[in-house]
């Protein structure tokens, strides 16, 4: 079975933390309950599930289950107890994540929604993956927390969807199939700089644009992956065309230092791709099969050891080859 997981976290031992948001008034019950029920069963994981209506803020209770515990809690309380929580990852944590919001404004994602629904038949619209609560809790403190866009059950594998924000803000546009977060992530400071530098002697009136340097995410999903022994797909897709090509990109050896090291991406249709979550959902060995009748780019230890050696050679770093070679 296939579901998002709202939010996950490293506790000061090193062990996952998984929570399931349950808004009493919106949730599918059944659903949820299939849910908690799986994320139970997995070797390693603290589920904690908290469970809350809209009113949440106006004195209805909410509830926090946690190892067979049970405790009831108005929301001044509950706010204290989540930032506590928040907290103790601190020490586990190599950098601060962003504000929640700051990088996810919708209450949810209607992407993955659109997915699920797709999937499971049931309306995920009014799910928010308790976005709303957490947003109220943390009230702009950082969260040390992230989330599973997908998660599989049955191999513990875990999809993160990318959005291919090139097309969308139309600068210097990409395919989805040469999209990859080493375009983004593990750039030094110097280069950043380097870059502003060259774009401001070129367009005197350039904001950059650029996100800051957001590595922690894909080192936290890898860290995940390697605790529950699964594995990792990011999905890079262009939520303003669904005709485009996807990537499917199945990460396999991640540096902290240096980035993704080795992955294989397979180019696929949006049909493609909800035919591999439906296996992946239902018959979860064959998922993984499938996608091997797909174009594919193979970025080996060679590939991206070349991709370092290159950067020296010029003063902006070439990115350009990747996604090029899909055979």
């Amino acid at each position: 079975m296939i579901y998002t997981v709202d939010r996950v976290q490293f506790d000061v031992n090193g062990e996952l933390i998984v929570f399931e948001f349950i808004n009493r008034s919106k949730d599918d019950r059944n659903f949820v309950k299939k849910k908690c029920n799986s994320l139970y069963l997995i070797p390693n994981v603290t589920l904690v599930v908290v469970i809350y209506d809209d009113r949440f803020m106006d004195g209805n209770e909410i509830i926090v289950l946690r190892k067979g515990n049970r405790k009831v809690c108005k929301w001044n309380e509950y706010k204290e107890w989540f930032l506590l929580k928040n907290a103790a990852s601190v020490t586990n944590s190599v950098s601060i994540s962003k504000r929640l919001g700051s990088a996810t404004q919708n209450q949810g994602d209607p992407y993955v929604h659109e997915v699920l629904e797709r999937i499971h038949r049931i309306d995920f619209s009014l799910d928010d993956s308790g976005l709303g609560i957490t947003k109220e809790a943390l009230n702009n403190e950082s969260t040390y927390g992230f989330d599973f866009d997908l998660f599989d059950d049955t191999h513990n594998n875990i999809i993160e969807f990318l959005n291919n924000e090139t097309k969308e803000k139309d600068k210097n546009p990409i395919e989805n199939i040469q999209a990859h977060p080493m375009r983004y992530s593990w750039i030094s400071e110097e280069e950043q700089k380097n870059f502003a530098k060259k774009m401001k002697e070129i367009y005197p009136n350039w904001n950059n644009p650029r996100k800051s340097d957001n590595r922690q995410k894909y080192i936290s999903l890898w860290k995940a992956k390697q605790k529950l022994k699964g594995e990792l797909y990011l999905v890079n897709y262009n939520k303003l065309n669904k005709t485009e090509d996807l990537s499917i990109i199945e990460v396999i050896e991640l540096d902290e230092n240096k980035g993704i090291m080795f992955d294989i991406s397979y180019k696929v249709k949006y049909e493609d791709m909800i035919s591999w979550l439906e296996k992946m959902n239902t018959v979860p060995y064959d998922a993984k099969q499938y996608l091997t009748k797909f174009p594919k780019e193979v970025r080996d230890s060679f590939f991206w050891g070349n991709y370092y050696r290159n950067q020296a050679k010029y003063p902006v770093p070439k990115r350009s080859h990747i996604g090029k070679c899909y055979k």
